[in-house]
Parts: C-alpha cells; structure tokens; sequence
C-alpha cells in the first residue's frame, strides 16, 4: 500500500523485513537485529496496533528521535478509524487486510497522515501541492482498484449461491468475512449439504 501511494512522489518506500519472511516471522527477526542495521527513516508504517509483535517504530526511533510512526490499522488520532478484526485462537488478529474493506480503511489512513507529513513539511508551496497531488492521484487509483476487488468478489460470491464459509486456515477468516457469510467449522462443511464458500 505504502508503494503504491507513494509512487510519483518524493517519498522512498522500504520494506525491512526480508520479503520471502511471512508476517508472522517478522516478530523474531526483529528480535535478532542489531538496532544499528536499520535505516534512518523519517516515517515508520506498521500495523502495531493490532499487531504488538510487529513493531519495528522503536528500532527506527534509535536512528531518528523525530521518526513520525503511522499506523494503518488505527488511526492516531481521537475517534480515528480502526480495521475490523477478530483474533484467532492464540490471540493473533489473522491477515485482515485480505477483507477489502479493512484494506479500503487501511489505505485511508496512511493516505490522510502523508498527506499530513507533506502540509507540515518544509518544503515550498509549490512542491508541497505537488507532492499532495500525486498522494490524492495514488490514493484515487488505489482505492478505485480496491473497490473493483470488493465488487468482483460479490459477484462471484453471488454467483456461486454460497450460503456459509469456511477457511482451511484460520488466518484467512478475515477474507472470508468480506463475504458477509456466516462462518462454519471446515469439518461441517465436509458433512453438510449447504453451498460453502
């Protein structure tokens, strides 16, 4: 999400964690790292909120006491947004940004505090409505496509007269919820007669 607001901007996106690691590795590696190997950086993005593991704000801040953290699951602000989320069993929140609607609020939230990081900035009033201009036509885009995701997965959700889901994996609940189905145990659907998504 973070590349794909910011392209066409002065901003440079980072992804630190190595990126054949899944989310759930990410806590032990940042538990392994030295704080010295990470960049400088003058804003963070996590989902810290919903994910306490996954919190790598305070290894940057040791880089720069000014770092600016943004949280896409929560906005940090009073009565700010929040995803959706339902923890697993052991307590994790599962990949909620897979449901569309958690991505939409996830994408507006990062967009808003960019935007914010950029009016607040030193840069020239021209530069600044520049840069603003290439968030809002980034944001545009972005959330047109997630829209399109959410409108397709009705559709075909529709079109298969599903009446229940049901996940394999319990990390994928939050995609299965965007279908606004009730959900079942996967061993009932294996015994059942009901359509199941």
């Amino acid at each position: 999400m973070a590349s794909a607001l910011t392209r066409n901007t002065a901003f440079l996106t980072l992804h630190i964690a190595p990126s054949r690691y899944s989310v759930k590795r990410v806590p032990g590696w940042l538990d392994r790292q030295p704080a010295d190997q990470f960049p400088r950086a003058g804003l963070v993005l996590s989902i810290h909120s919903v994910w306490p593991q996954i919190n790598i704000y305070p290894y940057l801040r040791m880089q720069n006491i000014s770092v600016v953290p943004i949280d896409a699951a929560t906005a940090m602000m009073p009565g700010g947004e929040r995803v959706a989320v339902n923890d697993m069993a052991g307590g994790e929140p599962g990949y909620f940004w897979l449901n569309p609607a958690n991505a939409l609020v996830m994408l507006g939230i990062i967009h808003r505090d960019l935007l914010a990081y950029v009016e607040q900035s030193c840069l020239s009033p021209d530069a600044m409505s520049r840069q603003a201009d290439a968030l809002k036509r980034s944001f545009d885009s972005s959330s047109q496509q997630l829209r399109g995701i959410q409108l397709e997965l009705d559709r075909k959700i529709g079109a298969l007269e599903a009446l229940q889901f049901a996940v394999r994996r319990q990390e994928l609940t939050p995609l299965g919820q965007a279908s606004y189905l009730p959900e079942v145990a996967f061993e009932q659907v294996l015994t059942g007669e009901l359509p199941t998504l």
